[in-house]
C-alpha cells in the first residue's frame, strides 16, 4: 500500500484523536476576540470573518470538512478508502479459496 495516502498520515489521526486538546488550545489563543463557528454547512467563505475559529464545518461545494482549522477533502479520503478496499479484495481473490473466505459484509443503505 502506498505511504502517501492522506488517511495514513499520522498528523490527520492526531487531529481527530486529540480534538479536545486542540479545541482548548484554539480557544485559549482566540480569547474573547472573534467568533467560534461550529456545526456549519455551506460555502466556508460565506461564514469566514476575521478572527473566526472553525471548530467543525462542512463545505459541500468542495467536499471539505474543517476541524479546528485543519481541512480534510472527504472525496480524496473516500477514494483512498475505496482503493484500499479494492487492493484488499484483490489480495483475497488471489490468496484465499472461496470456501475459506468470509462472506462480504453488507452495508445497510443510508436513508
Amino acid at each position: 500500500m502506498p505511504q502517501n495516502y492522506r488517511i495514513e498520515d499520522d498528523s490527520v489521526r492526531e487531529i481527530m484523536d486529540r480534538y479536545d486538546k486542540r479545541l482548548a488550545h484554539g480557544l485559549s489563543l482566540r480569547g474573547e476576540v472573534g467568533k467560534v463557528l461550529d456545526f456549519n454547512i455551506g460555502d466556508r467563505d460565506a461564514f469566514e470573518e476575521e478572527y473566526s475559529l472553525f471548530l467543525r464545518h462542512y463545505d459541500p461545494t468542495v467536499d471539505t470538512l474543517t476541524l479546528m482549522e485543519e481541512e480534510f477533502n472527504l472525496a480524496q479520503i473516500a477514494t483512498e478508502l475505496a482503493d484500499i478496499r479494492s487492493r484488499a479484495d484483490a489480495w483475497l481473490q488471489a490468496n484465499a479459496s472461496l470456501e475459506a473466505r468470509p462472506a462480504t459484509p453488507s452495508v445497510p443503505p443510508r436513508h
